[in-house]
């Protein structure tokens, strides 16, 4: 079930990234895993700001390269992560969906179900960051609420889109 919802967001959010870059694909990455599992639109959110903490908003290589949006190292019980990053141990994935997919899986393998009214506090307290100031740290980041918003929306477009254009095509 896990590997067939990963390759169901991968393919939805694969054409975002390619129209609207690869940090907007994560926003469409966290918020579908969200809904899936049936995270609060804030801890979605707040996800968004801690992807742009953990990559300089996306900027670093370790997730441009290698698809590491949350500084993951390289977890036993992984599915998905394809090795490590030289010694640094963080994990290499083949794409965003899989890396996020690793997230979450370690939301849920901790008891944290992304319903939490003070949802970094309960990551942290499975030692996700264990910095005094990370939950202050991760609210000063932008939680790319437009740009979610819009491509959820955006998404049906996409399919419907693929669907008109596959039809007509053959």
């Amino acid at each position: 079930m896990a590997k067939g919802i990963a390759v169901i967001i991968n393919l939805l959010s694969k054409p975002i990234g390619w129209i609207a870059g690869k940090r907007v694909e994560q926003y469409a990455v966290n918020a579908l895993y969200g809904v899936t599992y049936n995270y609060t639109w804030a801890n979605i959110l707040r996800l968004n700001k801690q992807f742009n903490c953990e990559t300089g908003n996306g900027t670093d290589y370790k997730f441009l390269e290698h698809n590491n949006a949350w500084g993951m190292m390289v977890p036993s019980w992984s599915e998905y992560q394809q090795g490590s990053i030289g010694t640094e141990g963080q994990a290499i994935y083949r794409n965003i969906s899989e890396a996020t997919w690793d997230r979450f899986h370690w939301d849920s393998r901790n008891g944290i179900s992304g319903r939490e009214e003070n949802y970094l506090q309960a990551v942290q307290a499975f030692g996700y960051n264990s910095s005094e100031v990370y939950p202050q740290l991760i609210e000063g980041y932008e939680n790319g609420s437009s740009q979610t918003i819009l491509v959820l929306v955006g998404i049906p477009a996409v399919i419907v889109g693929g669907l008109f254009l596959f039809k007509n095509l053959r």
